[in-house]
Order: C-alpha cells, then sequence, then structure tokens
C-alpha cells in the first residue's frame, strides 16, 4: 500500500511538472514557442501582417533576436529617406525610428542583436547601439556603401562599395583593419562562411569571388556570369552559395565537393524580371527569392523545386528574410512596403 502511495505521488509530481511547463510555454510569445517538433509547410504560406510605415523604398532588411527587448524577434529596415525603422516581427508594433542624413543602402546586425550597422549613400558606415540609439560613424570609402556582412564572431564587418574595395573592420576598435584593393567594379553583395574564413563577394565584373581571411588573398572565381550579381546568400552550414541576378535567373552551387571545386546544382529561370534577393531558412531547406517582377517565390533547396509564389506586393521585392526560428518570412518592396508571411504547419 505504502509502495502504491509513493507511485501515485510520483504520478502526481510528473503530470504538475507537465502542467508546469505547459503553462510556462503559453505565456511565451508565439516566436518564443517550440514549433520545431512540427513540420513546417512552406507551400501554404499566408500573409500575416503588412507595414507601410516607410515614405521611400527599402533596400535592406535584417530580421533578429533583440536581447534588450526581451529576447523578442525583430526587423530592421533601412529606406532611401535615410530612416531604419525597428519592428516586432509578430505584432507589427514600429518600436523606434534610427535616422542618418542619407539613403541606407545596407544593414547588418551584430549576432549578439545589440548592434546593428548601416552601409550608407554618403559613404560612411553608423555602427547603431540599440539600446542607447547612440552610433559611431566610420569613414574611409570613398563611394557610396552598397554591402556589408558582419563575421559569425560578431567581431569583424566587411563593407563593399560603389569605390570597387572591400574593407575589413574591427568592430571591438572601429578601426580599419584591411582594405581589398583588386578593382573588379562596383562591390554588390558580401557574406561570410559560417566557419568566418571565407568571404564571398559579388562584383561589377559579374563574378563571384572567394577571399581567404587569412592570408587576405583571393581564393579563386567561382564563375562568371553573363549579367549582373545583386545578392548572395550562403548555407547555415556552408555547403550551398545561391545568387540572384539582372538576368532574371537564381542558381544554386554546392561548395561542398571532394575535389573542393564548386559545382552548379540548379539554375532556376522562373521569375521574369530581375532577382534583387535571396535568403535561406536557418534550417537550410528552404530558399526564399524577391524580384523585379513583384513576386516573392519560395523553393527546396536541395532540389530547386519551386513550393509556392507569394504576389502580395505591387513593386519590385528588394528584400527578403528569415526570421532566427524559420517560421516567418519578411519582404520588403519599392514603395516602402513590408510584408511577414506565416507558413502552415503539416498535419501529417
Amino acid at each position: 500500500e505504502r509502495e502504491a502511495r509513493q507511485q501515485m505521488r510520483s504520478q502526481i509530481e510528473e503530470l504538475y511538472h507537465m502542467l508546469f511547463e505547459l503553462q510556462t510555454n503559453l505565456r511565451k510569445e508565439p516566436e518564443q514557442r517550440n514549433n520545431s517538433s512540427t513540420p513546417i509547410d512552406w507551400k501554404n504560406v499566408e500573409l500575416l501582417h503588412t507595414f507601410s510605415e516607410h515614405d521611400s523604398f527599402i533596400r535592406s532588411l535584417v530580421a533578429f533576436n533583440w536581447q534588450q527587448n526581451h529576447s523578442k524577434q525583430i526587423v530592421a529596415s533601412g529606406d532611401y529617406d535615410g530612416n531604419i525603422k525597428i519592428w516586432h516581427l509578430h505584432t507589427g508594433e514600429l518600436i523606434s525610428t534610427l535616422t542618418t542624413n542619407t539613403q541606407v543602402n545596407a544593414i547588418a546586425i551584430i549576432p549578439d542583436g545589440q548592434t546593428l550597422v548601416s552601409g550608407n549613400g554618403d559613404n560612411s558606415i553608423e555602427v547603431w547601439n540599440l539600446a542607447s540609439a547612440t552610433k559611431q560613424v566610420l569613414t574611409g570609402h570613398e563611394e557610396r556603401v552598397l554591402a556589408l556582412a558582419i563575421s559569425p564572431d560578431g567581431h569583424t564587418l566587411a563593407s563593399g562599395s560603389r569605390d570597387h574595395t572591400i574593407k575589413l573592420w574591427n568592430l571591438d576598435t572601429g578601426e580599419l583593419s584591411h582594405t581589398f584593393t583588386e578593382d573588379y567594379g562596383t562591390v554588390l553583395a558580401i557574406a561570410f562562411s559560417p566557419d568566418g574564413q571565407t568571404l564571398f563577394s559579388s562584383s561589377g565584373d559579374k563574378t563571384i569571388r572567394l577571399w581567404n581571411l587569412n592570408s587576405k588573398e583571393p581564393l579563386y572565381d567561382l564563375c562568371k556570369h553573363s549579367d549582373l550579381l545583386w545578392s548572395i546568400a550562403i548555407s547555415p552550414r556552408g555547403k550551398t552559395l545561391v545568387y540572384g541576378s539582372h538576368d532574371h535567373k537564381i542558381q544554386i552551387w554546392c561548395l561542398a565537393t571532394e575535389d573542393k571545386i564548386a559545382k552548379l546544382q540548379h539554375t532556376i529561370t522562373e521569375h521574369s524580371a530581375k532577382v534583387w534577393s535571396v535568403a535561406i531558412s536557418p534550417d537550410g531547406q528552404i530558399l526564399a527569392s524577391g524580384s523585379g517582377d513583384k513576386t516573392v517565390k519560395l523553393w527546396n533547396l536541395s532540389t530547386g523545386e519551386q513550393l509556392c509564389t507569394l504576389n502580395k506586393h505591387s513593386k519590385d521585392v528588394y528584400c527578403v528574410a528569415f526570421s532566427p526560428d524559420g517560421q516567418t518570412l519578411v519582404s520588403a518592396d519599392k514603395d516602402g512596403i513590408i510584408k511577414v508571411w506565416k507558413p502552415s504547419f503539416s498535419t501529417n
């Protein structure tokens, strides 16, 4: 009888702990709840929010976890009027606006979610502390800054400019640490490898180029395309590179080959206008693309299969980005409109 009572007490305690965990989870904001066990269905996507506070077109946006704001998932968007707006991803609340004196061409976020960097039309780079809304200005480029990327460890900033150079900056000190002076034309896009050892760039010579960040030398040219390459995305494990081009194409390249020579896996031609932006989901399974044909398209990254087309924008879609948990997609267009998309969760 005593054993039976102890067993019953243990079962009650276990049930209590289960109910407590359930109650705790329900108190969390929607983006903090764990849906990882439920498959995401990116073939069925619905519009969750539309943000329309920008008065000019948006050339860059990023989604991230903001630790200073109770780990909320946040979207930051930069426009040609010099405004950077900070939004709550799931409620649509406009949290704050940072103001520059010139157009914002690119933004990036340091991995800790506390510092945002903007690349500007007056050739400057501004490093913003999101908690205090104060900034540090970095100067050195001779033409407008068009591309930014931050190393995975958060200590190095890479910037690409119309002055045909890529610069590396120490984010701890704000000092310029290196300039790649090889002239390949305007730098349109840059990205770090996940291990932080390689930098990828796209320039006006229509080439994707790899740079060794230890030796500060070019490694090799990935490909020579037929037109300008506007955007680059690297998969989370560094095995795949994707770019979107002026000639309406998306190409998917495998970087993890036995002979260490990148190989073209898929060429996607379903867009009917230039592909301004590409993004890969945090789990490395889904590719999103934004185009001048006013659509956002979603693809299976490994097969190149088109999953769906989102056609609620009325102008060129310049930016696409996934939320950190991979359960939300954000897109922005030439009219300054931001749309937040939510996939279905499979019941199979």
